[in-house]
């Protein structure tokens, strides 16, 4: 069958302490191993950081001449059987029509499984543990890793500063509060994680990976109410961080010049323009 039993026996020990998800990994690796694909897990379930909440995440390698969408839609109808489906979908919403996901209640607990299939050979993220892989569709290929151009981070962030602020002094304030989200997820974190030398993952886990002054800095970007006042604070304190997290990361120092000019241009714009009398004109 070609399964890796030593990193089969590894997973098999994370997931014993959470029963739904022990019984759906397993049934998950029948269904895989007798369909003849190549699989591995990754995420949580790869680097043993598993608790009770964990998505099981599987990669599929469809063997050349096979369908995506057929092995999904096989599977799929396989993985249903293994509990009360909730529901199953593909990820249209992340861009990815070839990742499936499945919510199944199982016992008194609810599991969620992502089953992302691609054709071989397949280039992966770490973490990544292969679990059966007869071809060797995984094993000459090396984790990739993402970077982030912080020109264009920092371009990006500058931008959507002036974006932001619009929103807040429009009175769209629900709309504000989700771009300062947006802004901190796509520039920020993004920049703070590869600062940091740590896997570009958005807000997983920050709580545990991040200095604790920062995630007090970070803290502050989130607005409590949805107030113009509240709004503009968490505003500040997200603009405050661009001169200690995403403009160190520009490494010509003629590019660091033009963004930190980028950057005073907007913010003092911004000041200016929050001295406007309320319906006066900019």
């Amino acid at each position: 069958m070609g399964l890796d039993t030593d990193n089969l026996d590894l997973v098999r020990g994370w997931v014993a302490a959470h029963p739904a998800l022990a019984r759906v990994f397993e049934s998950c690796v029948y269904f895989l191993t007798r369909a003849g694909h190549a699989f591995g897990v990754r995420g949580s379930v790869a680097s043993g950081r598993i608790d009770a909440y964990s998505d099981l995440d599987f990669i599929i390698g469809v063997a050349r001449g096979g369908r995506i969408e057929q092995a999904l839609e096989q599977l799929g109808r396989e993985l249903v059987s293994l509990g009360e489906p909730l529901g199953m979908f593909a990820a249209d919403h992340l861009g990815k029509a070839n990742l499936l996901v499945v919510y199944l209640k199982s016992g008194p607990s609810i599991v969620k499984i992502d089953v992302e299939a691609h054709a071989t050979p397949i280039a992966l993220d770490a973490p990544f543990l292969t679990l059966c892989d007869p071809a060797g569709c995984f094993a000459s290929l090396a984790p990739a890793a993402p970077t982030i151009d912080p020109v264009l981070a920092s371009q990006k962030f500058c931008c959507w500063l002036w974006f932001i602020h619009g929103k807040i002094e429009r009175g769209e304030f629900f709309h504000a509060a989700r771009s300062i989200d947006f802004s901190r997820e796509h520039a920020l974190l993004p920049c703070i994680r590869q600062r940091l030398c740590l896997p570009q993952d958005g807000h997983r886990r920050i709580e545990e990976l991040l200095p604790e002054g920062l995630l007090k800095s970070l803290a502050e970007t989130y607005p409590e109410r949805l107030t113009r006042d509240v709004l503009r604070t968490a505003f500040d304190a997200l603009s405050a961080l661009f001169q200690f997290e995403i403009l160190p990361l520009v490494v010509s120092e003629v590019d660091r010049e033009t963004e930190a000019r980028r950057f005073a241009t907007v913010r003092a714009t911004i000041d200016v323009d929050r001295q406007r009398p309320p319906g006066g004109v900019p």
